[in-house]
């Protein structure tokens, strides 16, 4: 068979001088490989796990501080004193900027107030709330709802998209109402649910425009919260304990993003010209 002059074209249904198994030199030459793939560094990958790392220790702190008030009779002004603090400094750095997420910020905080009002009036009848229920069942319902937190939490939750991850959101909220019936006065009760909505739905939205305007200071309030929890840890939990917290920061924070970085060479994903054929009937497309 002698050597065709016409050139071999992508085209099945247009007859040409070649066999139904040719395959020409430039079937391929368009082929890209990987070509959209991003290729991340392994800081920008700690940097991302760091935000698995904060919400932990936003859980940590919580449930440390409810330990305290449960099992130690830790003093209430304290914590609650520097949560408060840190939410006002907060505000009053962030109303000082110009930035276009103001009104989410400041819909938290009437939405804060006015919860903090209610639970105020209502600690009373939150305490009396599982005064019938046996502590094995609180502590099982307390761990099915920070289980559902996690997988429903937003971890890049960007201020821009006006996304409010309300479900995790209310499932910490009802998980801290459940664990405040376990106290004996009004007052751990008030504190308590006070605590958690600064610490889980202020300061989200807080660490999240920090995130995004201010950088530097993000890593420095995670970095802050990290070492509070360890601390606190330390402090009134065993050995084993502080352990398993370290290792598991550890593993989120170095040992999944090398992991990670290791798993980009199985990348094989291939773009080309693969257009769909369109016949040509009776002469016309």
């Amino acid at each position: 068979m002698e050597k065709s002059t016409q050139p071999w074209r992508k085209l099945l249904y247009t007859p040409q001088p070649y066999p139904d198994n040719y395959t020409d030199v430039s079937f391929l030459s368009q082929l890209k490989r990987n070509s959209t793939v991003k290729r991340y560094t392994f800081r920008k990958l700690i940097s991302d796990f760091s935000l698995v790392s904060l919400h932990l220790n936003t859980l940590a702190l919580t449930h440390i501080f409810f330990l305290g008030l449960y099992s130690y009779d830790t003093r209430i002004d304290v914590p609650l004193t520097v949560s408060t603090t840190i939410s006002v400094v907060l505000l009053l750095f962030y109303n000082s900027s110009d930035n276009s997420s103001r009104v989410v910020i400041q819909d938290a905080l009437k939405s804060s107030l006015v919860i903090s009002f209610t639970i105020f009036t209502l600690s009373p009848v939150l305490k009396s709330l599982s005064e019938s229920t046996s502590s094995d069942s609180i502590w099982s319902l307390s761990f099915g709802l920070v289980v559902a937190n996690l997988i429903t939490t937003d971890y890049h939750f960007n201020l821009k998209d006006k996304f409010n991850p309300i479900v995790s959101t209310n499932v910490l909220i009802a998980e801290a109402t459940v664990l405040a019936s376990r106290f004996n006065s009004d007052a751990k009760v008030f504190a308590f649910m006070l605590f958690c909505i600064q610490i889980h739905g202020i300061f989200p939205i807080f660490d999240t425009w920090l995130r995004e305007f201010h950088v530097p200071i993000h890593h420095l309030m995670t970095l802050a919260t990290g070492s509070i929890a360890t601390f606190c840890i330390y402090k009134m939990m065993e050995f084993p304990w502080l352990l398993i917290w370290c290792i598991l920061h550890s593993t989120i924070l170095v040992f999944c993003p090398i992991y990670f970085i290791l798993l980009q060479k199985y990348k094989n994903e291939l773009q080309g010209p693969w257009d769909i054929a369109k016949p040509i009937l009776n002469g016309t497309d």
